[in-house]
């Protein structure tokens, strides 16, 4: 575990920040029981406001500095977005409340960019850590009750799959735009 430190001449202020944002960003972990996963939450109007832990691209943008930062907590992050994916779909949801529970919340259904942060996030966790063995390792895939479950690599195959096929490209040969993708007024 550690904290970004970065040094600029005539900028003291810089690492003073820096440290400051790597405490808050590692401070905002909390476990999830239903995950069995530690994860850094948006918190914001989601959590405090609406009382849901969302989005995805959020966990996945979170996951970006904490690969350097306390790369532990970036694989058990990776965790908790993969046993969010749909068991015969590979869909991630666009949030969680309670224990567990999946929403979209009408606008955000159909958000077809969730698989390529998290594709993202987890290209960088093993390009920068070389943990190839975490590939093997075995998860489930939502709902648990299912049983269904699979390696890290066959969840990373699920997202690949849901992006090429579920969300697919459009007639101009680019991806497809869903409802809710990073931006909320896109629609």
């Amino acid at each position: 575990p550690g904290e970004i430190a970065l040094s600029l001449p005539g900028e003291a202020a810089m690492e003073r920040e820096q440290r400051w944002h790597s405490a808050y960003l590692l401070g905002g972990a909390h476990y999830s029981e239903c995950a069995n996963a530690r994860f850094v939450d948006q918190g914001s109007a989601y959590s405090y406001l609406q009382g849901l832990s969302g989005a995805p691209r959020d966990f996945a943008l979170f996951i970006l500095p904490m690969v350097y930062l306390h790369p532990y907590l970036a694989k058990d992050m990776l965790r908790h977005l993969f046993v969010s994916q749909h068991h015969r779909t590979g869909k991630l949801p666009y949030a969680q409340v309670g224990y567990g529970l999946q929403r979209g919340y009408v606008l955000h259904s159909y958000s077809s960019d969730l698989d390529l942060f998290l594709l993202w996030a987890a290209g960088e966790y093993l390009a920068a850590t070389r943990d190839f063995a975490f590939l093997e390792e075995v998860l489930p895939f939502y709902p648990k009750e299912q049983g269904r479950s699979g390696s890290v690599l066959a969840h990373l195959k699920s997202a690949f799959n849901h992006l090429a096929h579920g969300v697919a490209l459009g007639p101009h040969g680019l991806l497809r735009c869903g409802t809710g993708d990073w931006n909320d007024v896109l629609l």
